[in-house]
């Protein structure tokens, strides 16, 4: 898992992103979104979105059409040097 994003190997059929991601129990744990692949089949690494992330994410798209990410607003001023503290 790196972060918001599970890993996976195994074989996905192209076409598959957006499907959801299984545990061996039946549990969603995820949905898929992406395979990388160097030889270009359907066999590669699987990228997926956690359930948690889906959770969270999910209500505001439904609510707001976008997801809101919390933010410090802060700017950056260059070639100000020490004067212009």
């Amino acid at each position: 898992m790196y972060g918001w994003m599970l890993s996976w190997r195994v074989f996905q059929k192209t076409g598959n992103s957006g499907g959801p991601l299984l545990d061996s129990g039946g549990r969603v744990i995820g949905v898929n979104t992406a395979i990388y692949t160097a030889s270009g089949t359907s066999a590669g690494v699987g990228f997926a979105i956690g359930i948690d992330t889906v959770r969270r994410v999910v209500p505001q798209l439904l609510q707001f059409g976008k997801v809101t990410r919390p933010a410090l607003n802060i700017q950056v001023r260059l070639g100000l040097g020490i004067a212009g503290l």
